[in-house]
């Protein structure tokens, strides 16, 4: 029975490999939750940290350039939909719906071109 719960636990951290994000540096892994939401044209997964809190994310993500836009040269080794230009040095990626918006985000932040690269989390709106 022992054994039963440790391959358990080694096969689920294995299929939830790639579903972490960095935040000030540091790796946040998440658990992708049953649950999903239709929005426009597009679906928000929903996801928990390891501190229990719930994330949603869409099929876009957001990276940070070095030097304005040079590091789009190295977007055309990726499947992108879209590239909107939010400031001098951010963008915001469209990803196909079949795509995983937390292993695109991992390979990026890998490119020495970019500086920062996640999935675009969706916000619940405050009221001021």
């Amino acid at each position: 029975m022992k054994l039963l719960v440790y391959l358990l636990c080694f096969f689920t951290s294995v299929l939830n490999a790639d579903n972490f994000y960095y935040a000030f540096g540091k790796k946040v892994e998440v658990t992708k939750l049953p649950q999903s939401r239709g929005l426009d044209k597009s679906t928000i997964t929903y996801y928990q940290t390891k501190n229990g809190h719930k994330v949603g994310v869409k099929h876009d993500v957001i990276i940070g350039c070095n030097k304005g836009d040079s590091c789009l040269k190295v977007l055309d080794n990726y499947d992108i939909k879209a590239i909107e230009k939010l400031s001098p040095t951010l963008f915001l990626l469209t990803l196909p719906e079949d795509s995983d918006p937390f292993t695109i985000a991992n390979k990026l932040y890998q490119e020495k071109e970019i500086k920062l690269a996640h999935p675009n989390f969706i916000q619940k709106r405050i009221l001021r």
